[in-house]
């Protein structure tokens, strides 16, 4: 799922699609790292991320072939995680099925 909604939400070429999941799977893992030593200071884990996407930026340029682009990941990645949320908060309001 998150696959198709970055490729729909970056407008992927295939061959960008290679080297940008490389590259983002890399920044996720740098930063999932940095939300779970951080967890209960806020303040430290925005700036650690903050710090991430600055290091990662040009790499994503790179890739994207404009900063617009680039941009536009951090933009998908909160975009995705909105639906997430969004599809956990409408699962819990949908009341479990009874059994046989």
């Amino acid at each position: 799922v998150k696959i198709a909604f970055f490729t729909r939400q970056l407008n992927l070429t295939a061959s960008e699609s290679t080297e940008f999941w490389h590259v983002y799977n890399s920044y996720f893992l740098k930063l999932k790292n940095a939300w779970h030593s951080n967890i209960g200071n806020r303040q430290d884990f925005d700036e650690k991320a903050s710090a991430l996407k600055d290091q990662y930026r040009d790499n994503f340029v790179h890739i994207l072939h404009s900063h617009e682009r680039a941009e536009d990941v951090f933009k998908a990645e909160k975009a995705y995680r909105k639906m997430l949320k969004e599809e956990l908060k409408n699962r819990k309001q949908v009341p479990p099925a009874k059994g046989k």
